[in-house]
């Protein structure tokens, strides 16, 4: 894991020059024609244009990987250039998945991550897409994490701060959840207590340090996420994104103070998870979480964020088939208290 300034290309460049690659691809978004930056790495990597893939937007989708996946096949690509968020992330492990086939694990196509957002979801093994029903789909193996992740600031400077910030919710509810997982270790539970130390605080900005300082958060919390399974409140905001199209950093914003409230509360390892997160108390917790949205201007209800009333109990119903819910630290949660819990965020 690379994180600085100016340090993309030729971090790039370097893992695949030592590591014998010589046909990478490149998937990303549209945003990454605005400022330049796409046609610059493209060059500066001898990408072509008919390896590069520019037009992932919204959630991973099934559609976008079997047309990827088929316009690779037989080309002898050798590594997947991910410039983009979780979406291009999520795109990049299906297709090195696809493209693997039943060939041995030895075989995969390395990925390099090039994160604009900071939700770590390039560090992990799993990736979801979501077919043209609204079903997701999750692949999960070791191969498929990044083989590097570069977190270049100049490129998080470039997206907007309702998105940046959003994933700033996502990686401290990685670090939140892993706390009370029931996988936590000694060793995970440090990494999230120091993650949280980085990427909790209300200075809205975008300057190199501080962008540096939120990587290297959004880089401890992925590797929480890793060993610590994450719980209720994952499992709620990719229910969130398979059902109503919510952002997925959005939806942390909206859901993850009420959420760690809603699971420790009752909970007997409370005063060592509050120890952990550094905070005097529940309330203090998630009264900080709520300031640091405020301050972020993020969105504060799930109405805000065009979720309608009349899906919440299809999103109960998605939420209880993730395994996130499986994995939560209450296992006890019914279909009715979701609801209730989604009530009270919109």
């Amino acid at each position: 894991m690379v994180v600085g300034t100016g340090v993309a290309t030729d971090a790039a460049r370097g893992f695949l020059r030592d590591d014998g690659r010589l046909r990478p691809a490149l998937l990303t978004s549209p945003s990454a024609h605005h400022d330049g930056r796409l046609r610059r790495l493209a060059d500066a990597l001898a990408i072509p244009d008919e390896r590069v893939f520019d037009f992932l937007t919204g959630h991973a989708r099934s559609s976008d990987v079997t047309r990827i996946t088929r316009e690779l096949a037989g080309t002898g690509v050798d590594a997947i250039i991910a410039l983009g968020g979780g979406t291009v992330s999520d795109t990049a492990k299906n297709v090195v998945a696809a493209l693997l086939g039943d060939q041995p694990a030895a075989e995969a196509v390395p990925i390099v991550a090039l994160p604009t957002t900071l939700s770590a979801a390039e560090l992990t093994a799993a990736a979801g897409s979501i077919d043209a029903a609204g079903h997701k789909r999750v692949v999960w193996a070791e191969h498929l994490a990044a083989r590097i992740a570069i977190y270049e600031t100049d490129f998080l400077a470039t997206t907007p701060p309702a998105v940046l910030f959003g994933t700033v919710f996502n990686a401290m509810a990685h670090c939140l959840e892993g706390l009370y997982s029931p996988s936590r270790t000694p060793i995970t539970d440090a990494l999230a207590s120091s993650g949280l130390r980085m990427l909790r605080g209300r200075t809205i900005g975008s300057t190199a340090e501080q962008l540096r300082r939120l990587a290297t958060g959004a880089v401890l919390a992925g590797l929480v996420v890793t060993r610590a399974k994450s719980g209720l409140e994952h499992a709620v905001c990719h229910a969130l994104g398979a059902v109503a199209g919510v952002n997925h950093g959005a939806a942390h914003a909206v859901m993850l103070a009420r959420t760690v409230r809603f699971n420790t509360t009752d909970w007997p390892g409370l005063t060592g998870y509050l120890a952990a997160a550094g905070d005097s108390s529940i309330e203090a917790l998630t009264a900080e979480l709520d300031a640091i949205r405020t301050s972020y201007h993020l969105p504060e209800r799930l109405r805000d964020l065009g979720v309608p009333a009349d899906r919440l109990t299809d999103i109960a119903t998605a939420t209880m088939r993730e395994r996130g819910y499986v994995e939560n630290v209450r296992t006890d949660v019914s279909e009715r208290q979701l609801v209730e819990l989604l009530r009270t965020c919109w």
